[in-house]
């Protein structure tokens, strides 16, 4: 990618960050982003599933929440798949997609972006489920660019690879010390025999200093470095679900307003 390019994509993936914490407040978090902004609101709401979109004259962006309780993730870890066309993706995250999608349609949200650049994303298992939904509502209009924060797996390896062939691009945030993307842990579906769970694209490392790294870019050293530090959160991460403190480290870790921080240092260094 051109420097300008990056530029646009580290501005584009911050102000999402901000309506994936925005959302978290609810409606009213949603709205006072949007007269900060100088966008117009949206506000979407189905079962445990919500989401906030900001409209501009040019583009517009979705962002859908994640779960209301971070402990879900270990209780999420054993989920089996559903069939979505020629994908198996999470049961769990394609219930929520479907809903939110209901919800996006019945409030014609597709059908007012008059040629607008679309953006979906979201934090934790809103990014899962806004994946979902990009192929789910592509019909209507198919998003641009995605950007996940922290998002866990969701679909098996050889969907992971079909969903390349979508016409959008998906930046998928990741940070040290976040479990989340490790989650579902597959172990006891190794053991059955079963398919494991897998990401659509490869992580982007996101520092707490504003730094971003993607694997294509690193030298073989730094590889090798991701590979074990990736090999011994492995280690950790079940450690900790054995200890019980998993929930304490997503707490610490994970939250979206240290991807929001990280990012706003992230254009900082840009500039």
């Amino acid at each position: 990618m051109s420097t300008d390019a990056i530029r646009d994509m580290i501005l584009t993936a911050r102000m999402q960050a901000a309506l994936a914490h925005a959302v978290y407040r609810g409606e009213d978090g949603v709205r006072q982003l949007a007269g900060t902004t100088g966008g117009i609101y949206g506000w979407f709401e189905s079962g445990s599933v919500v989401a906030g979109a900001l409209i501009f004259p040019d583009h517009v962006h979705l962002s859908i929440g994640g779960s209301n309780d971070n402990y879900d993730w270990a209780i999420n870890s054993n989920r089996d798949f559903r069939k979505l066309e020629l994908l198996h993706v999470h049961e769990g995250y394609f219930d929520a997609s479907r809903w939110i999608g209901a919800e996006l349609v019945n409030k014609h949200f597709f059908d007012n972006l008059g040629g607008r650049k679309l953006y979906f994303g979201g934090h934790s298992a809103g990014g899962a489920i806004a994946e979902i939904l990009a192929m789910r509502c592509r019909h209507l209009a198919q998003p641009d660019q995605i950007f996940t924060f922290g998002s866990p797996k969701w679909c098996s390896r050889l969907s992971a690879s079909l969903y390349s062939a979508f016409n959008w691009q998906v930046y998928r945030f990741v940070m040290a010390g976040d479990p989340v993307p490790y989650f579902p842990l597959d172990g006891w579906r190794q053991l059955l025999g079963r398919p494991g769970f897998a990401h659509t694209s490869q992580g982007l490392e996101l520092t707490d200093s504003g730094q971003v790294w993607s694997a294509n870019g690193l030298t073989t050293l730094r590889r090798i470095t991701c590979l074990a530090r990736t090999a011994w959160h492995h280690g950790l991460i079940r450690s900790l679900v054995a200890l019980g403190r998993i929930r304490d480290t997503i707490n610490i870790n994970h939250g979206i307003a240290r991807y929001r921080a990280a990012l706003d240092r992230a254009t900082e260094v840009l500039w």
